[in-house]
């Protein structure tokens, strides 16, 4: 893993110029609210070889599956060809509620029905840098190569604190992604943009793959201030060795974007 983090760094610094044609625009910065429909089921081993049971985390413990959070991404272009992308936010969710069903997680039961407190907390960050084969105000179309971070962790607990029923794990995953990007002006103000990303890998205690997609407008409706909407999906699949989370997780979400557009030459 860290000779292929090296790799990408080094890929990064080596193909940027020093001295090339300045795109459009050299910075963007989108600031917006994101509204995922979120789909998430854990499974959590126990110790001597005990497989726990799959549970999903919003029909069967409470956990709400969509919510609103704010959403910030920035473009940073070297060059016409060269640029990188960030992007940040945060789907941490609690509930508290009976289960329905009677599951196990790790070496603990929960039975059915037993009033629970419940929190999944995940901060996804992404940093992607992109080669645009050509890029201009008109279109443009590249590759892109980064890494797509879930800090991911959870816990569930009784609200009776007398049972002392608890179980929690937590994993950091970052997982490289390998897709392709472009966009196109539709008018004089509107630009669609699209990105899709792949990957799977094994490596040290991990097993994961994921795919993200996303798409949607732009309406350049001043010079340097514009508004966009579109859509954002991610799905995640985690098998792990690592004690600190030790089982199966498969989570997705998917939603509508909306944001100010802000783009600096």
């Amino acid at each position: 893993m860290k000779r292929l983090v090296l790799f990408v760094l080094l890929a990064m610094v080596a193909s940027a110029p020093v001295f090339a044609e300045r795109p459009p625009y050299r910075f963007e910065l989108n600031l917006g609210a994101y509204l995922p429909t979120m789909d998430t089921k854990i499974r959590l081993d126990g110790t001597g070889g005990n497989v726990g049971v799959e549970v999903d985390f919003e029909d069967n413990l409470n956990l709400e599956n969509s919510k609103v959070v704010p959403l910030a991404q920035a473009d940073l272009w070297f060059s016409k060809k060269h640029g990188l992308t960030f992007i940040g936010f945060d789907l941490s969710r609690e509930s508290a509620g009976p289960s329905n069903i009677t599951f196990r997680l790790g070496d603990t039961e929960f039975p059915a029905d037993l009033p629970l407190k419940v929190r999944f907390d995940t901060t996804v960050l992404a940093l992607t840098y992109s080669y645009k084969f050509f890029n201009n105000e008109k279109r443009s179309f590249g590759f892109n190569v980064g890494f797509h971070i879930n800090e991911i962790s959870f816990g569930v607990s009784t609200l009776d604190d007398a049972l002392n029923l608890n179980e929690s794990a937590e994993a950091t995953a970052p997982l490289p992604t390998l897709g392709v990007n472009g966009h196109v002006m539709l008018s004089k103000k509107w630009k669609f943009y699209g990105t899709v990303g792949v990957f799977a890998l094994s490596y040290d205690q991990y097993d994961g793959a994921l795919t993200s997609i996303s798409g949607g407008f732009i309406h350049n409706t001043f010079k340097n201030v514009g508004f966009g909407v579109g859509l954002y999906g991610f799905n995640i699949g985690i098998d792990s060795e690592n004690e600190d989370l030790l089982g199966r997780v498969r989570y997705r979400y998917n939603g509508a974007v909306a944001y100010l557009n802000l783009r600096f030459r």
